[in-house]
């Protein structure tokens, strides 16, 4: 699945300010209003792909889309920043929301059915260097929680890092709870 925050940082050689200096320069980019944007984690493929044991089963991208229609009127929010290592995901939110979406430019995966996303990373000979991975998945995060609210397609250790990165400053958030592969 996702690396978490200190292997990212790892991966960016402990050059902190570098990092820093990407963080604040993509997110003036990606996240213009974060007061007024949603933020979405949707993990797609290696989530749904693969009936892996005791993981969180994760909203499909459909689901995930009409909750984001439903919650920017209730929240009263204009703007959606969504955060996916999935093509596909990424395709549909560009194509169902149009200029209210914003997604980060890291690279994205398309798996076949039962591949792990972690396994194509390892065997993708082109993949980004360790150090534009580990940053592109800390600036997913950080920009997750920086925005007014946050909805999230499941559990996961994106989730949770968002969450205490956050530290309950999320005006609202909502987390869909599909239940566990058995």
């Amino acid at each position: 699945g996702m690396m978490d925050c200190k292997k990212a940082l790892v991966e960016c050689n402990g050059d902190v300010d570098k990092a820093i200096d990407y963080l604040r320069e993509k997110g003036k980019q990606f996240l213009p209003f974060p007061n007024k944007t949603l933020g979405v984690l949707a993990r797609g493929t290696d989530y749904l792909g693969t009936s892996s044991q005791n993981h969180a089963i994760h909203a499909s991208k459909e689901m995930v889309g009409n909750k984001i229609d439903e919650l920017l009127s209730e929240w009263e929010l204009e703007y959606i920043f969504v955060a996916t290592e999935d093509e596909d995901y990424y395709n549909y939110f560009k194509e169902r929301f149009g200029d209210k979406v914003s997604l980060t430019d890291q690279e994205r995966y398309r798996t076949k059915q039962g591949e792990w996303l972690a396994e194509m990373q390892r065997t993708n000979s082109n993949k980004p260097s360790g150090w534009k991975m580990g940053a592109d998945y800390i600036l997913a995060i950080y920009l997750l929680s920086k925005c007014n609210s946050f909805i999230a397609s499941g559990r996961c250790s994106g989730e949770a890092e968002a969450g205490k990165m956050n530290n309950g400053l999320w005006k609202n958030s909502f987390v869909f709870e599909m239940g566990r592969n058995m």
